[in-house]
């Protein structure tokens, strides 16, 4: 849901993790992306800064958000969150717990 916060544009939206706990998050929109997708039209997606722990890593990456309620996965880690921070091992999952530490908390 798009709302106005102190003259800018925010959204609001709810995510569930794998244990199904719901959290509901908050987020300026910082702008608009063009998505392509495979035999079908571009899809225009707002995007927004989030901050993401994988194991000990703690970045802020830019994530343009789709309603993933039917996927398997509630969100997609792309190359530019892991160039140079993380090495992919395709038969493992679920390796790890997130541990960072000193986390900003909006």
């Amino acid at each position: 849901t798009k709302f106005e916060k102190n003259g800018e544009t925010w959204v609001r939206f709810s995510i569930k993790n794998r244990q199904d706990i719901e959290a509901t998050i908050e987020r300026k929109i910082v702008r608009k992306a063009r998505i392509k997708r495979k035999d079908r039209e571009p899809e225009e997606r707002l995007v927004i800064l989030l901050g993401v722990c994988m194991g000990t890593r703690y970045r802020e990456v830019e994530v343009n958000l789709v309603d993933r309620a039917d996927f398997n996965y509630p969100m997609l880690i792309g190359r530019n969150f892991m160039i140079g921070h993380v090495l992919v091992d395709p038969e493992l999952k679920y390796t790890c717990e997130p541990t960072c530490v000193g986390v900003p908390i909006p």
